[in-house]
């Protein structure tokens, strides 16, 4: 059976441009979201324990979160299809950690690869995040065990945050990004999925 909407070929194309511009949206706000959680509780570390101790924290006792944070720059490049030139969570010129990544394909290709490895910290940290709390979390019992789990949330949360250079590859490649979602979203309409029920819910909250 043909779907409906296909009926509505106006319908079609602009459910696929508020779906596919929704996502874009969530994506920056998670971004946005994580770091000023993460200002939040280095706010608190530095209250707590003085701001001495929550600098050196933050900064050099969160190595678990450094790699999970470069680690997600790494795999979304080679899921998109970019190269991988370097990694490193070897401090150096300010950053706790570095990634090579080197685009590859037409210039849309490239503009997703730059874009989807910006934000992926953020959003496989809440993938992470989501994972833990439902399947490991509920399995701890001893009090080391907790105090492993949170330490390695907080390593988590600390570095789901995007650096400027982050924010700069997304915006450039947004405009590629945009597309590429909106022909998924089209082809996802096209094969009878409902787009517009959860867009409706997203919107209100953006």
């Amino acid at each position: 059976m043909i779907p409906d909407v296909i009926s509505n070929p106006s319908s079609l194309v602009s459910g696929s441009l508020l779906a596919s511009a929704a996502l874009l949206a969530l994506t920056a706000a998670a971004g946005f979201v994580f770091s000023l959680v993460s200002k939040a509780i280095f706010s608190m570390l530095s209250v707590v324990l003085g701001s001495r101790f929550a600098y050196v924290f933050a900064n050099g006792l969160t190595v678990p979160g450094v790699l999970h944070h470069e680690l997600s720059h790494a795999v979304a490049a080679l899921l998109t299809g970019a190269r991988v030139s370097s990694f490193t969570i070897i401090p150096k010129g300010g950053a706790l950690g570095q990634v090579g990544i080197v685009p590859r394909g037409s210039k849309l290709m490239q503009g997703l690869q730059l874009s989807f490895s910006a934000v992926a910290p953020a959003l496989f940290g809440v993938g992470t995040l989501l994972l833990s709390l439902t399947y490991v979390f509920p399995g701890l019992s001893a009090p080391w065990q907790h105090i492993l789990f949170w330490y390695l949330i907080i390593c988590l949360v600390l570095h789901m945050t995007l650096s400027g250079a982050d924010w700069k590859n997304f915006l450039r490649g947004i405009l590629g990004t945009w597309i590429i979602l909106f022909a998924v979203c089209f082809l996802l309409q096209l094969l009878g999925v409902d787009l517009m029920g959860p867009v409706q819910e997203i919107l209100p909250v953006l």
